[in-house]
């Protein structure tokens, strides 16, 4: 299980530097106006998202640095755009308990449908029988 979530965070990280590449103007928002990051910071996310998500998938050596990069990227990322724009996003909290019509929904539930899989797992099929 654990070879299926290093894929799956590898994917997610390899198509977000990939998607940064064609949405200039979205990137730029994210990047300058959420998180209000310094300029040309858009380009070495991309970067390091590319190449990280590069070296998880396919096992690369400096796997474990890369999977550190991207976690400390994600939470201060996370943090960043809690910090200037909180009060939007909590217009939208319910919204992480509903179904919607788009592409965010998805991605969130297949997630949780990720990490059930893996919790699942770990009690194996023998501990369920054995109880």
């Amino acid at each position: 299980m654990l070879f299926i979530l290093e894929k799956f965070i590898g994917l997610v990280f390899l198509l977000a530097g990939l998607h940064r590449i064609f949405l200039k103007n979205r990137r730029e928002y994210e990047a300058y106006t959420l998180l209000k990051l310094p300029k040309y910071t858009d380009y070495l996310i991309i970067l390091i998202e590319i190449v990280a998500g590069l070296i998880i998938i396919f096992n690369l050596p400096g796997k474990y640095f890369a999977l550190l990069i991207v976690a400390f990227i994600a939470i201060v990322g996370t943090l960043v755009l809690l910090y200037h724009n909180f009060d939007d996003i909590m217009e939208t909290y319910n919204d992480l308990f509903t179904l919607n019509k788009n592409s965010l929904s998805v991605c969130l539930h297949v997630t949780y449908i990720v990490i059930l899989f893996y919790i699942l797992s770990e009690y194996g099929i023998t501990k369920v029988y054995n109880k």
